[in-house]
């Protein structure tokens, strides 16, 4: 048999990294999902209070058109002074921080809503949902 020369050794190349595009859908669809869920789960005409940074989570997964089909009557930030619409439910997406802890126990000092539907961003202590329900005199 005549010899036949080795081929060169190819250094081994590390897997390509996720490519942002990529990681961005998928980001985009999930937040998409959790707020279908969010909003199905809640029925009739509805207001949604934000913060800011779930605005733009809000802002990135739909159209305006988008949120006005899950029967959204209006979005709004939760800092902002609002006019009561006791015949609207409420569909609260927060982070659990501080902030917005105090300012959903003001909102329930005096509530505006017919009632109000938590979600959170992320995981909140029981300590945050218990100075919640202490400021919650109506139910």
């Amino acid at each position: 048999k005549p010899h036949k020369p080795h081929k060169p050794h190819k250094p081994h190349k590390p897997h390509k990294p996720l490519e942002v595009g990529f990681f961005e859908m998928n980001i985009e669809a999930s937040g998409k999902e959790y707020l279908n869920r969010i909003l199905a789960s809640v029925p009739d005409m509805k207001i949604i209070l934000l913060d800011k940074e779930t605005m733009g989570i809000l802002g990135m997964c739909f159209s305006k058109t988008e949120i006005m089909g899950h029967e959204v009557f209006l979005f709004d930030l939760l800092e902002k002074k609002r006019e009561p619409m006791h015949h609207l439910k409420a569909v609260c997406y927060l982070r659990p921080t501080r902030e917005n802890v105090e300012l959903l126990r003001k909102e329930f000092s005096n509530p505006k809503y017919s009632e109000y539907n938590l979600f959170f961003s992320n995981t909140i202590s029981k300590d945050s949902l218990r100075d919640m329900a202490e400021a919650d005199e109506h139910e």
